[in-house]
């Protein structure tokens, strides 16, 4: 009976430490002086460890044996010893880096067994990889604060500066986000990337061999360069990216709604690197978040140019220049200033509007809208109020400046503008308002110019009529 015994004795022993070794999770077994006894494949996988060199060591060996985990191995002691004070099992999480760089993310329980007479008899030590599920928590959690900034209406850097500082973080690399314009890639924020190394990629072309960037954009799709120094894709910028010591990049395009390229995500890294599955999970999410973002900062810059901006000239509109004078009034006021507001009909419009058609007479106010624009430059604003109608601030002025001015627009609109192979001629009635003399606020002053625009043009039109002489 006792050999019996004895024989299923061993096999369970046996098949718990083939249950053991298949075990994903790691598990160590140590002595109560801190040497490890036992470990399984997935603790020696882990911690780098030769199975036939790991038993007998201590926290203290590896220390010195493992100099890129020495701070793990330190915490290591440190936690042994916490289990063996409090007599019972501690939970924790530490994070290590491999030989290879990567980073590993582990949750640990320490059990400590105790012999009867109270001497420290066995550790046992269970520790489980959480690197992903930690790297796709932070990341729900960062795309959550990206949401809520977004909602919150926080500037378009703010929200890229977030998400680059969150990558940074988590890849100890160094990120850059360029915007493509016109099949050109532009910066668009890379807070730590050098300024000389900036000014040399800023503006490239995209294409087949143009870096990492260049490359993906062009076929939409990520693009990893592992080695700068021997990847052909970087012939052309290899030099400037080896003398600010960038030795491996990996980029990845970000589309809009209709899956077309509006710019790339980059990571830079000073080590020869190729991206582990999370890692490369992590930055397609991100790139993924930041096309969001400015598709949504597009969008909102479109709704805000329709409401303030008239959508043919894309001069500011009625309700934007109303916006502008109730500004320069404050100041105005403030300063003890003079400023002007302009009203003009163009004379002539109608008719060719009529005779040629609506898509000669939008050609011309588009061409009007130039003139006057080229003529105020930055002195004044231009609006346009509708149909033939402009306004035009002139803010610290005179009013013999003011009349001079006049007599400027009416002379460059009376010259011709040449459209689809015809020279046409109008002119145009100018009203004229001063602040504070025809009016001290911006209801009156517009007013006011408008009404001194139409006895501008029952004068004879192509006059400009002040509102004091109307």
């Amino acid at each position: 009976m006792v050999p019996m015994l004895e024989h299923i004795k061993e096999k369970t022993s046996d098949y718990l430490l083939t249950l053991i070794q298949i075990m994903p999770d790691i598990i160590v077994f140590k002595d109560g002086k801190g040497a490890w006894v036992e470990a399984n494949d997935a603790a020696l996988q882990l911690f780098e460890l030769d199975r036939d060199a790991y038993k007998g060591k201590t926290n203290l060996d590896f220390q010195r044996s493992k100099p890129h985990m020495e701070e793990f191995f330190h915490t290591c002691e440190e936690t042994d010893n916490e289990a063996w004070r409090r007599g019972k099992t501690i939970h924790f999480e530490e994070k290590f880096k491999r030989s290879d760089g990567s980073t590993v993310i582990i949750e640990f329980i320490k059990e400590p067994v105790m012999a009867e007479d109270g001497r420290r008899e066995w550790l046992i030590v269970v520790g489980r990889d959480i690197t992903e599920r930690k790297l796709i928590q932070d990341h729900l959690n960062e795309q959550n604060v990206v949401l809520e900034m977004v909602a919150k209406g926080r500037p378009l850097q703010d929200i890229l500066g977030h998400i680059i500082e969150f990558v940074e973080k988590q890849t100890e690399a160094v990120c850059s986000i360029l915007l493509l314009e016109n099949d050109l890639l532009k910066h668009g924020m890379a807070p730590r990337l050098p300024a000389s190394f900036l000014r040399a990629v800023d503006g490239i072309r995209i294409g087949p061999d143009m870096g990492s960037c260049g490359t993906a954009a062009y076929y939409n799709k990520n693009i990893i360069v592992s080695d700068i120094e021997n990847d052909p894709l970087w012939r052309d910028f290899r030099e400037i990216a080896l003398d600010h010591g960038f030795r491996a990049c990996w980029s990845v395009p970000f589309t809009d709604k209709d899956n077309q390229v509006i710019g790339t995500f980059a990571i830079y890294y000073k080590t020869r690197k190729s991206p582990e599955t999370r890692e490369l999970q992590m930055i397609e999410r991100s790139a993924y978040l930041i096309g969001l973002v400015i598709e949504r900062n597009k969008a909102e810059e479109t709704i805000r140019k329709l409401a303030f901006f008239d959508s043919l000239t894309e001069l500011p509109n009625r309700k934007s220049f109303q916006h502008i004078l109730e500004k320069t009034m404050a100041e105005a006021k403030q300063k003890n200033q003079l400023f002007a507001v302009l009203y003009l009909d163009l004379d002539g419009f109608k008719f060719i509007n009529d005779s040629m058609g609506h898509s000669v007479g939008d050609l011309l106010l588009q061409r009007v809208s130039q003139r006057l624009q080229d003529l105020v430059s930055d002195k004044g604003i231009v609006s346009r109020q509708g149909g033939d109608e402009f306004t035009i601030l002139l803010p610290n002025t005179s009013k013999a400046e003011t009349e001079a001015y006049c007599q400027k627009i009416m002379e460059a609109l009376n010259a011709p503008f040449h459209i689809q192979d015809h020279d046409l001629y109008i002119s145009t009635s100018i009203g004229i308002s001063m602040f504070p003399f025809d009016g001290e606020t911006i209801e009156a002053l517009v007013k006011n110019a408008d009404m001194a625009m139409y006895h501008a043009k029952r004068q004879g039109r192509n006059h400009g009529m002040p509102r004091h002489e109307a």
